[in-house]
């Protein structure tokens, strides 16, 4: 679209191509297959311009995963990698070597094809890495979650468990909520203990 159209420019930041409605309308007019590309992001444009982009740009030796995939297969029909690399009814020939320029094209799909394999083994070992480390996350947010939700409930049962100390007047229970109540140690503390450690605790945090 960039290259053989006006109209359109590449957004570098969001990896969209980006156009007035209008003109990418009359361009699928013509290009179906591009229906639904406007405003679409390519978050991986960049890796795949360093497997292809310079292959696609001189058009030589480009290809496409499934023109590798053929390739591939392609070339285990004509070489025998368990033998001497030649099939039984070919007699090899001596040639005459050329010094040439020219650019060769199975060496460039091959580079390719090595390309197109790293990005997609880096793109794989990055997306384990995230579901890793994001289950380990969800795991840690559910953990304190439910800390935090066990500490709210004693939170709010801690005053009726204060009136309930015998010699403690309102007065106490108030001083010993405010004491208690800012300090989740403190609250996990005061539920763990019996009740008879409660009230010495109780006393001793009130100084009586």
């Amino acid at each position: 679209m960039i290259s053989n159209s006006s109209g359109f420019s590449w957004d570098h930041e969001n990896k969209m191509i980006v156009c007035e409605k209008q003109v990418f309308d009359d361009w699928v007019k013509v290009h179906r297959d591009a229906k639904g590309l406007r405003l679409k992001p390519f978050i991986h444009y960049d890796s795949l311009v360093e497997a292809f982009g310079r292959d696609r740009a001189n058009w030589l030796g480009a290809e496409g995963p499934a023109e590798v995939a053929e390739d591939l297969n392609n070339d285990n029909d004509f070489l025998d990698l368990e033998g001497d690399g030649l099939p039984e009814n070919v007699v090899p020939t001596p040639t005459t070597r050329t010094p040439t320029s020219a650019p060769n094209p199975t060496r460039t799909r091959k580079r390719a094809r090595d390309a197109y394999s790293q990005c997609l083994g880096d793109m794989a070992s990055t997306i384990r890495s995230f579901v890793e480390v994001t289950k380990t996350h969800l795991e840690t947010m559910k953990e304190v979650l439910l800390s935090d939700q066990t500490t709210s409930e004693k939170r709010g049962k801690l005053v009726e468990e204060l009136m309930k100390i015998e010699g403690l007047g309102d007065y106490d229970v108030l001083e010993a909520a405010a004491a208690i109540i800012g300090d989740d140690s403190k609250i996990e503390l005061f539920f763990s203990l019996p009740d008879n450690l409660k009230r010495q605790w109780i006393y001793k945090l009130l100084n009586h």
